[in-house]
């Protein structure tokens, strides 16, 4: 991403005038850009696959499963997710988000969609895009590096628990696959 800020709405106006024509494909091919005007910053990157399949989360490099039994040392950290693996319907895996998706965020009652719950985070249009979540057959298990789902929580009936973690602190992008 290449970042700059917008410094009034005369140069706000004529970066979005000029910058218009990014998303159109080059006549000879080469490599095109989409600008973005975000939160009085102007994004630019350039055009590629930002959508992940479906992947299994064993197959995913770069995020460790490990498995524990309580108690266990947590951490606060947002690259942590621990989930309880008796809660897990079937296989998990990792994809993008898709637009309408729900999770029930941790420490909240009731679901939310996930473009909402990103956008009070401060993410931009292009951060959303590339977001990755944990899935099992039912639901979203973990949106990567924000939050877990309170309907896989680590609760005193836990047996088995799954510490997930992201060795990206940014969220990974279909490129590390």
């Amino acid at each position: 991403f290449t970042i700059f800020t917008i410094r009034n709405f005369f140069h706000s106006f004529w970066i979005y005038y000029f910058t218009f024509d990014f998303r159109k494909r080059s006549a000879d091919g080469s490599d095109t850009f989409t600008a973005l005007v975000d939160r009085h910053t102007l994004i630019i990157r350039k055009d590629g696959e930002t959508r992940i399949s479906p992947t299994p989360l064993y197959e995913y490099p770069a995020i460790e499963v490990t498995e524990a039994a309580p108690p266990v040392p947590f951490s606060t950290s947002p690259q942590y997710a621990y989930i309880d693996a008796d809660k897990v319907d079937g296989t998990l895996y990792v994809r993008t988000t898709e637009p309408g998706d729900r999770f029930h965020p941790f420490g909240m009652k009731g679901k939310k969609l996930v473009s909402d719950y990103l956008t009070d985070c401060k993410k931009s249009l292009f951060s959303k895009e590339r977001q990755l979540v944990v899935c099992d057959s039912r639901s979203i298990v973990w949106v990567v590096g924000q939050r877990s789902s309170e309907l896989h929580r680590v609760d005193s009936a836990t047996r088995h628990i799954l510490i997930l973690k992201c060795n990206n602190p940014d969220t990974p992008t279909p490129s590390e696959i």
